[in-house]
């Protein structure tokens, strides 16, 4: 992932940077700290480099969790030129894997799934390959494999295996039953309005 040095730790950064935005976007003061923790995590830094990183880590996380809204740690697999198209309500396992050049949408959770009556090891996190587009309000779940190419749509639950280069879209939404106005509902619709019209009245006039 090219995280083996510091050249590399900015030569990745550099890419974030170019396909996320500047250092004024959530998603690449995200994608820095994730890159930065990641890269202080390896066993070859030197003992005191990592102890300081890590403890420099764990106190920015917060403000990426709780302000910038990415819930993301440094132990998941993140893929090179991963780009986020907006921020907020994104959640990936601890444990997860993300291809190269994947696009993520916020309100996605990438998570694992948790069967009743098979105790023992925990259940693997989804695999998601390159290139995968991922929706508005996703949720995959589970050991889950994504092939590269594929489209996961706005609000798509994925509990199986997706194939590279399908597309995945959840049913759309159907009337169910359109009842008829009757002469009360009417009355009741434009005495509504009238109040309404009324309030911003006194508003204005305050």
């Amino acid at each position: 992932m090219g995280h083996d040095n510091s050249r590399g730790l900015i030569s990745v950064i550099r890419e974030d940077v170019a396909v996320n935005g500047n250092l004024l976007v959530a998603a690449t003061q995200m994608l820095i700290l994730y890159r930065f923790g990641y890269w202080i995590r390896d066993h070859r830094r030197a003992r005191l480099t990592r102890m300081l990183g890590n403890r420099l880590y764990a106190a920015l996380y917060p403000y990426v969790r709780n302000v910038l809204g990415f819930d993301i740690p440094s132990t998941v697999l993140l893929g090179r030129r991963v780009k986020f198209a907006h921020q907020h309500g994104v959640i990936f396992h601890p444990l997860a894997q993300i291809g190269d050049e994947c696009l993520i949408r916020h309100n996605v959770t990438i998570g694992v799934r948790w069967e009743q009556g098979k105790p023992g090891l925990p259940p693997p996190p989804p695999r998601i390959g390159a290139r995968v587009h991922v929706g508005v309000n996703a949720v995959i779940l589970g050991g889950v494999r994504i092939g590269d190419d594929a489209v996961l749509g706005a609000g798509t639950i994925v509990t199986k295996d997706v194939p590279s280069g399908a597309s995945v879209v959840p049913a759309a939404s159907r009337i169910l039953r359109l009842r008829a106005m009757d002469d009360s509902d009417r009355e009741q619709s434009a005495a509504q309005r009238r109040d309404s019209a009324a309030t911003f009245a006194e508003a204005d006039g305050a």
